[in-house]
């Protein structure tokens, strides 16, 4: 699975006011591991290298996953997210 349809798939499955059960078994069934972020009212969810489907050019993709104050879907984000490691130095 590609960046691109990822973003087509969310479309596809997730509808404004889908309940947060819908949503969480969405993240769940694309193995997503996702954490809720109360204060922000949105999922972030990361690809499981441990699942069936993995693919290795989506490791670095991030999805946000907004609701509202009901807790039911808004809008999702697809981002790729580039970090930098630097070393301790010696």
């Amino acid at each position: 699975m590609k960046l691109i349809e990822l973003r087509r798939d969310i479309d596809r499955s997730l509808t404004v006011g889908d309940s947060y059960e819908k949503i969480e078994r969405f993240l769940s069934e694309r193995g997503l591991l996702y954490t809720f972020d109360y204060h922000q009212s949105r999922f972030r969810a990361g690809f499981d290298a441990d699942f069936d489907t993995y693919d290795p050019d989506l490791s670095n993709v991030v999805v946000y996953t907004y609701v509202d104050s009901d807790r039911r879907f808004v809008r999702a984000e697809v981002e790729r997210v580039y970090t930098l490691y630097m070393s301790p130095s010696i």
